[in-house]
């Protein structure tokens, strides 16, 4: 066993010691020189230029070319965007991720490139660099011209979520988040019309929030505070109440500026939502989609530090084009982004879901990869062993570390002493809690986003939707554990006689692996029994990568009478497939090798009909009505 561990250890190690030799014989071989436009040390005669260097769209192409490149190599050479506030500064270039990047295709001392930029409310500039895939190994060779968004403090990132109606017959309170870079007057302005919206929300009426590097985790060594460290701006929010129930409003978002003129200003495009149905109102039927795992794609398809989401494009464009009108809210169980601590990729997400958010409520859930760090929670072992660095998402093992962090001792401790389970991402939910305020029980008490407790439940006509955290305390007796109790026992299940549980890390897994099951097995010892007692119908959770469904299964036995959940998988929206199934038969359907989300259909008090969509043909691959428990 020791002899195996110092085998990998000596294998992980060597590896970036054989690419650093590799890159310092390139380095020896290129003539430096001063390049007066940054004051440091850039390697060869390398030119690189933008065009156009003003933006006003991200569907604008950027022509970025390169001359002069001397021994150009496909393996090592890339071209990346990153703030253009580095652009003087070696180091940092050398040593920050990169927004995004293409590696050159070809050996010859010239080429072209075409980026599409979203605005990320910062100047830009282009780099072309030598090292393996955007990593820190790299050299410069090269610094293009600022290109600049012609609009900075554009409102971005606009996003609505669903909470309690403020008093009886009236729709659902909706909440609007959005992003600035700045904020001086902002307002939401909304109407029964586009061309009259009269009701303004601002001031007191508004919350403001950003980050900075002091609100994460594990700042010493992780990407959140560091390398993949990014200014993310205000994220704002306000309510909308007293809304007639299943009344169109249209809105718009932004700020007024200093002269706090409504007509004057940044603002957004006019968006609309349909509100929900009246509260206690079991008549209507309630439109939900649901999956987990996520992601994103670089709207340009450049590469990024992860590249593993691409199917997470279909997902969305699919739901933006064929289903706003029908769908209600939108229930997303966990692994959001994927940003992992690279927290520009965060402005790409919510790029790329905007389509979806500021039409449907879409309601979050924390996942592993939004949450972890050091200090996370962890069950008791053998229930524990899943959680930690392989499993939520950090970016750098031991030895990478060991070369890079600037703590000599630390680098050695960590390679001596490798802590019981790896690192992570640094962002410990902080990033996740700022841009999702209402998925928190506690946002309305406090700003500071280390104290949110994100778990949390909402109605919608006649569900009722728990949502809880899988990567905070859920044993019996815990804060959490008592928060899900309550919230179910106390349903009116006559006006909500549906009850749904969502969450991350699965109930009931569709793999084989050991540790998942002594996960189940210790997750059902701890909530089981408070679902069957309470009669949820559906338990929806991410994290597996594929889909999969029970029988109504207690105690891991399918039960008659419809009277127990029908536990579902659904991490399928995005994320690379995982191709492993279990052998249980308590499982009816699964699917390895298909993407896409289920659309649930809830017909009345006693029946719900299920589809999993396939996100490439919008075809069902699977269909099926669940009965609900409390009236088996």
């Amino acid at each position: 066993m020791i002899k195996t561990f110092f085998v990998l250890l000596i294998s992980v190690c060597v590896l970036p010691l054989t690419i650093g030799h590799e890159v310092h014989n390139v380095k020896r071989n290129l003539r430096a020189q001063q390049v007066d436009r940054s004051k440091q040390m850039i390697f060869g005669d390398a030119v690189l230029t933008a065009s156009p260097s003003t933006v006003s769209s991200d569907k604008t192409y950027v022509q970025v070319t390169y001359t002069n490149v001397e021994d150009a190599n496909i393996s090592m050479d890339w071209v990346g965007v990153f703030d253009a506030a580095y652009a003087n500064n070696m180091t940092a270039l050398q040593e920050m991720a990169p927004i995004k990047f293409k590696k050159i295709t070809s050996n010859s001392s010239q080429g072209t490139f075409k980026f599409q930029l979203l605005n990320y409310r910062v100047n830009l500039v282009f780099v072309y660099a030598r090292g393996m895939d955007g990593n820190k190994y790299r050299l410069i060779l090269a610094v293009s011209n600022v290109v600049t968004y012609e609009n900075q403090n554009a409102p971005m990132h606009v996003h609505i979520a669903t909470l309690f109606a403020s008093s009886a017959n009236y729709a659902n309170t909706i909440m609007i988040l959005w992003t600035q870079k700045q904020v001086s007057s902002p307002q939401i302005q909304y109407g029964l019309s586009p061309t009259s919206l009269t009701n303004v929300i601002q001031g007191q009426g508004l919350n403001v929030m950003s980050v900075s590097k002091t609100d994460f985790c594990d700042v010493d060594s992780e990407p959140a505070a560091n390398d993949g460290y990014f200014v993310l701006g205000y994220r704002i929010s306000g309510n909308l109440t007293l809304l007639k129930p299943n009344t169109v409003y249209f809105y718009r978002v932004g700020d007024a500026g200093d002269n706090n003129e409504e007509e004057g200003g940044d603002f957004s495009e006019v968006f609309n939502f349909t509100s929900s149905p009246a509260s206690g109102d079991t008549n209507t039927p309630v439109r939900m989609i649901a999956y987990g795992d996520l992601g994103l794609v670089q709207n340009d398809y450049s590469d990024d530090e992860h590249n593993t989401e691409t199917h997470s494009i279909n997902t969305t464009v699919l739901i933006a084009s064929e289903y706003l009108d029908k769908t209600d809210f939108v229930l997303h169980v966990g692994d959001i982004s994927y940003a992992r601590g690279y927290l520009s990729d965060w402005d790409c997400y919510l790029h790329q879901i905007q389509p979806i958010t500021s039409r449907l409520p879409y309601m979050t859930g924390i996942g592993n990869h939004e949450n972890g760090w050091s200090g996370e929670w962890v069950p008791p072992p053998p229930a524990g062993n899943i959680y930690g660095l392989e499993d939520s998402g950090g970016s750098f093992f031991i030895c990478t570390l060991f070369f890079f962090k600037k703590k000599v001792y630390w680098r050695f401790f960590l390679l001596l002493f490798p802590p019981p389970f790896f690192l992570a991402s640094g962002e410990c939910s902080t990033v996740y809690s700022m841009y999702h305020r209402f998925s928190s029980n506690n946002f309305g008490q406090t700003n500071n986003l280390s104290e949110r407790k994100p778990w949390y439940y909402f109605d919608y006509g006649m569900v009722r939707v728990v949502v809880m955290s899988t990567e905070h305390n859920w044993t019996i007796g815990s804060e959490q554990y008592n928060f899900i109790v309550s919230a179910m026992q106390s349903a009116n299940r006559k006006t909500q006689p549906w009850l749904v549980l969502g969450g991350h890390r699965p109930m009931y897994w569709t793999t084989l692996n050991q540790n998942d099951a002594q996960f189940a097995d210790y997750f059902q010892s701890q909530l089981e029994d408070v679902l069957y007692d309470n009669k949820v119908a559906l338990a929806l959770w991410g994290h597996i990568h594929n889909y999969g469904r029970t029988c109504p299964v207690y105690s891991q036995k399918c039960v008659s009478g419809n009277s127990a959940p029908v536990q579902m998988v659904i991490g399928m929206s995005g994320f690379d497939l995982d191709s492993s199934r279990s052998d249980q038969s308590y499982w009816l359907h699964q699917d390895t090798t298909h993407w896409g989300f289920t659309y649930n259909t809830f017909l009345n008090a006693s029946h719900v009909h299920i589809q999993f969509i396939d996100d490439a043909t919008n075809t069902p691959l699977d269909d099926f009505y669940v009965i609900n428990p409390l009236f088996a």
